[in-house]
C-alpha cells in the first residue's frame, strides 16, 4: 500500500502516459524520426504489416496520433502517414538567459501556437520572474480554452548546469541568484498534470542539433555554447551525456596558461567582447584590424579547448553556437586551425566543425526533450 504524501496536491499527474513496449516503440519512433508509414514502423519494430495495424488502430483510437493528409508513395496504393494528434495536449519550452526569457506553448505535433519573450531583471528575484512567466501561460490558456490537464510537458533550460537527481540548478555567474531555486517544485505545483524537466543550455541545444539540425545522421556530437561564458553539450552514442552530477560539458572552467599565469577558458574569453558577435563582425568587415585579432585569438583560446575534447571523445561533428556564431567563417576557420594544430591528427581525419544550424535551439531542443518523456513503457 502507497500512501499519499500530505504535503502534496492531492491532484494524480496525467504523466507519463503508460504505453505497451511496442506502442512505446512506435511513438518514439514517431518523435525521432518525424512522420512514418505503418509499413516503415513495422519494419523499425520488427512486426509484420499486419501485426502491426493493431498497434497503430489503439494508438489511434486513444487520440495520440492521427493520419495525415500528406502520404509516402512507395508504388502501388499510397500509404498514409501517421504521426502525432496536436490536439491530445500542449508542450510549454522556457529558455531563461541573464537578460530574458523566452517561452513557446506548442500543441503535441511541437508546433507552436504561443511565442512571448520577457525582458527581465534578475535583482527582481526568481520567484517573481517565474509568476510573471505562469500568470501569462495561464492567462493565455484561458484564452484559447485550453484545460491545465491538457498541458502535458513543461521543460527549461538555464545557463547552469542540473543536479540531476532533483533538477536543481547549481550557482552560474550567468544566472546569479538561481542557484538552488526549487525550480520543479514551482512547475509542478503550477501545472500539476505535466512532466517538468530542466536543462542546461548547451544541453537543449545540442539535442536540438541532433534531432532536427545539423546534427541529425550523427551519433556523436559536441555543441560549444560561446556566449558571456562557454559550454558544452555532448551527445555521445546517440544519448545525450550530462555526467554523474550534471556537470559534464563545463568546458568554460578549465584551465589554460596565459603567460605565467593559469586562467579559465571563462576568464580568458571574458576580456575578449566574443558574446557581442555582431558588432565585433561589422568592425572585422570593415577593416577593424583589433576586431579580426579579437576573433582570431578566441577562435585559438576555444579551439584549443574542443581539441582536448576531440582527442578524448573522438566525435563525427563540432558545432560552434551562441551569439558568437554571429562572427561567422572567420571565427569558425580560427577554431578549426586551432584544433588541426593541438588535437591528435587521428581525431580529426574524419571530423566536421561547422557553425550551428537553428536559431532557437534551446527552446527546440527542451520541446523535443520533455516530449520524449510524456509516455512511459508498462513493465
Amino acid at each position: 500500500m502507497t500512501l499519499r504524501n500530505p504535503f502534496q496536491p492531492n491532484i494524480i499527474p496525467t504523466t507519463p502516459i503508460y504505453l505497451s513496449s511496442v506502442e512505446f516503440r512506435a511513438v518514439q519512433l514517431l518523435r525521432q524520426q518525424g512522420n512514418l508509414s505503418r509499413t516503415v514502423i513495422a519494419d523499425e519494430i520488427g512486426y509484420s504489416p499486419s501485426k502491426i495495424t493493431g498497434v497503430v488502430n489503439n494508438l489511434l483510437k486513444q487520440g495520440i496520433i492521427e493520419e495525415l493528409d500528406e502520404s509516402t508513395y512507395t508504388g502501388g496504393r499510397r500509404a498514409k502517414d501517421l504521426y502525432f494528434n496536436p490536439a491530445y495536449g500542449y508542450l510549454l519550452s522556457i529558455s531563461i538567459e541573464r537578460d530574458k526569457l523566452d517561452l513557446v506553448l506548442s500543441d503535441f505535433a511541437e508546433q507552436v501556437r504561443v511565442r512571448k519573450m520577457f525582458p527581465i531583471n534578475i535583482e527582481d528575484g526568481t520567484s517573481a520572474i517565474m509568476q510573471t512567466m505562469r500568470d501569462f501561460v495561464i492567462e493565455r490558456l484561458q484564452r484559447f480554452d485550453i484545460p491545465m490537464e491538457k498541458v502535458l510537458g513543461v521543460g527549461v533550460s538555464l545557463p547552469a548546469a542540473i543536479d540531476q537527481t532533483n533538477g536543481i540548478p547549481y550557482g552560474s555567474a550567468q544566472l546569479p541568484g538561481w542557484g538552488g531555486y526549487q525550480i520543479v517544485s514551482f512547475l509542478r505545483e503550477s501545472f500539476p498534470h505535466a512532466i517538468v524537466h530542466v536543462a542546461k543550455d548547451a544541453n537543449a541545444m545540442v539535442f536540438a542539433e541532433y534531432r532536427k539540425g545539423r546534427g541529425k545522421g550523427y551519433n556523436h556530437v559536441l555543441y560549444i555554447l560561446v556566449d558571456q561564458s562557454v559550454r558544452a553539450g555532448l551527445i555521445l552514442n546517440s544519448q545525450l551525456y550530462r555526467g554523474i552530477g550534471g556537470r559534464a560539458g563545463d568546458i568554460g572552467d578549465i584551465l589554460l596558461p596565459d603567460g605565467e599565469k593559469i586562467l579559465s577558458l571563462n576568464t580568458l574569453v571574458d576580456t575578449l567582447p566574443l558574446a557581442d558577435g555582431r558588432s565585433l563582425s561589422t568592425a572585422a568587415l570593415e577593416g577593424s584590424a583589433d576586431a579580426m585579432q579579437i576573433i582570431e585569438q578566441g577562435g585559438q583560446l576555444i579551439g584549443q579547448v574542443i581539441a582536448n575534447m576531440v582527442t578524448l571523445l573522438d566525435p563525427q561533428l563540432v558545432l560552434i553556437g551562441g551569439r558568437a556564431t554571429a562572427l561567422g567563417h572567420p571565427f569558425l576557420a580560427s577554431i578549426r586551425r586551432s584544433i588541426l594544430e593541438y588535437a591528435q591528427s587521428f581525431s580529426t581525419e574524419h571530423l566536421q566543425v561547422e557553425l550551428a544550424s537553428l536559431r532557437d535551439a534551446s527552446l527546440t531542443g527542451m520541446l523535443a526533450l520533455v516530449a520524449e518523456r510524456i509516455f512511459a513503457q508498462e513493465t
